[in-house]
This record gives C-alpha cells, structure tokens and sequence, in this order.
C-alpha cells in the first residue's frame, strides 16, 4: 500500500499568483504524527480580507512567526525523512489547489518539490464526484470538506479552514469514502 501525506495549507486568496500561503499542516495518513507552521507572507502578494476572516490567521503573527521558504522546504522535508520509506503520496481536498500553491511558491525560490513526493495524488474531493455517481453519496450535498465529514460522522466541523484540523477531517472523510467503495467489493 502507498504512503499518503494529508497535506493542507490556508492562503490569503484564491490566486496563487496573487496570494500568498500563510499556514501548512501536513499528517502521516494512519498515524499521530503531524506537524503545522506558519509561513511568512510573500512581499507584494494581496491579502483578501474574506480569506483571512475565513482562516482565522493573525497576519501580523504570520508575518512575525512564519518560516521563509528554506524554512518551509526543510519542514518538510524533515518530516517526510523521519517518516516515510518511500516518497509518500499526497492526499487532500482538493489537493490540486494547495499543491499548485505550494509547489508555485517554493520553485519561485529554486526548490523542486516534486523531489520529495510521489507524482500521483489522492483528492477527497474528486473521490467523492466518484461516489455521487455510484449513489454512495447524496447528489444533493455539497463536496466541500465540511458538507462531507459532517455526512460522513453527523457532526459539524468546530475547526475548519484550520490548516491541521482539516488534515484531521480529510484523513476521516478519505477512510469513510475508501470504506463505502470497500463495501461494494464484497
């Protein structure tokens, strides 16, 4: 079986090169281990006042607390060196978004990603456009993270759009979704 990293980061915008990324949680898929950090605001990215009142980040402790990109890549690549055998494979919601913004922002500073990761990605999200099709999920629910871990447990998200408790909700909406497929194999 390949080894995911549920990846997850929060932004000031929508716009990769607009905006920039303020926050990255990653998790070992199946395990505790996880790590989460700030990242400093790029110089002249804008700052969408919508997506800060969405992620709840404090810009000026962003600004303080972040890491610059050397910071950004060592993280994680410490945390897949301590962790990880093979180049895990990442996994989110919507992955292609927080990977397009994160592979744009550290090859804007000369380092290469890809390197540390599998080129294949598991997206939640699409997964469940799959499971709408097969009647496993309702076709009159959102695909959005929270609509999906609310069906999925019957609770309301407390944290969401909080980089760490997202990865949290990807990891319990992916093994629910893996599950409801399991069960049509037997």
């Amino acid at each position: 079986m390949k080894e995911y990293i549920i990846l997850d980061i929060e932004t000031s915008g929508l716009k990769q090169n607009l905006n920039t990324i303020l926050s990255i949680a990653i998790k070992k898929y199946g395990t505790k281990y996880t790590d989460e950090f700030l990242v400093k605001p790029e110089k002249g990215k804008q700052i969408d006042d919508y997506a800060m009142s969405v992620n709840n980040l404090d810009l000026e402790v962003c600004k303080k607390k972040g890491l610059k990109p050397n910071g950004v890549y060592s993280r994680i690549k410490n945390f897949i060196d301590r962790h990880y055998i093979e180049k895990p494979m990442v996994m989110g919601q919507n992955v292609g978004f927080d990977w397009g913004f994160i592979e744009s922002y550290l090859s804007t500073y000369g380092y290469d990603i890809e390197k540390l990761f599998n080129y294949h990605k598991m997206d939640t999200g699409s997964n469940c456009l799959l499971m709408k099709e097969l009647g496993l999920y309702p076709k009159d629910l959102s695909t959005s993270l929270t609509a999906q871990y609310k069906y999925y447990t019957g609770k309301d998200p407390e944290n969401a759009h909080n980089a760490l408790y997202d990865v949290e909700m990807t990891e319990i909406v992916y093994n629910n979704q893996k599950s409801k497929l399991e069960s049509l194999l037997k």
